[in-house]
């Protein structure tokens, strides 16, 4: 999203825009768990059962939000729908923007320095970038499919890689930030090494 701004101007300006909003969700995300667990101080739902039919109220961690929205919701008809919707929406239009950006980060980077300027217009970079949104749109699908037969371990694992894989990258950024004198392949091998650690 960032590289699709127009110049650096703007660039700069979506960048503190998305700090505020990552803010806002991060504040917001916090207070969920603060009310989970003021709601589930004195019976927790993953071990309690239903009077009434004796099953148990959540299986899994992860469905203790949407049980507390069905509680506290089941008054008002609909708006537990509601809640479900804009759930799937805000979700869906995260992962649509994120296979986008993904697209276009391969594209300027991986894809477009290596092909002559001269053959490759901008109807057939925006042709190649379609074909990329595509690809790792169906990648993203298959990894959902693949997570939804994993089971309760995915994730864990999910936030161990994505922690190993993020410290390198803040050392890059770090590094173009702090370090005038790194140049490309100081970078480059310092992100491979790192990345090699953390997975380790």
């Amino acid at each position: 999203r960032y590289m699709s701004c127009k110049n650096i101007v703007e660039a700069k300006k979506s960048v503190f825009l998305n700090v505020l909003g990552l803010w806002t969700i991060m504040f917001l995300a916090g207070s969920c768990g603060h009310v989970a667990y003021a709601y589930s101080m004195f019976c927790d739902p993953l071990f309690g059962r239903n009077d009434q039919t004796g099953d148990k109220f959540v299986s899994k961690n992860d469905q203790l939000i949407p049980y507390i929205s069905l509680d506290k919701l089941r008054n008002f008809p609909g708006l537990t729908g509601l809640y479900a919707a804009g759930v799937y929406a805000g979700t869906l239009s995260s992962l649509a923007g994120g296979i986008t950006s993904n697209a276009n980060v391969i594209m300027k980077n991986y894809i477009k320095p290596f092909i002559p300027k001269e053959t490759f217009t901008q109807q057939k970079e925006v042709i190649a970038t379609k074909i990329l949104v595509i690809f790792i749109g169906f990648l993203t699908f298959g990894m959902a499919l693949l997570a939804g037969v994993a089971g309760e371990d995915v994730l864990p694992a999910a936030l161990a890689s994505l922690g190993a894989l993020c410290g390198p990258c803040l050392g890059l950024f770090l590094l173009g930030i702090l370090c005038s004198k790194a140049d490309k392949f100081s970078g480059i091998l310092a992100y491979i090494f790192g990345n090699c650690i953390s997975i380790w």
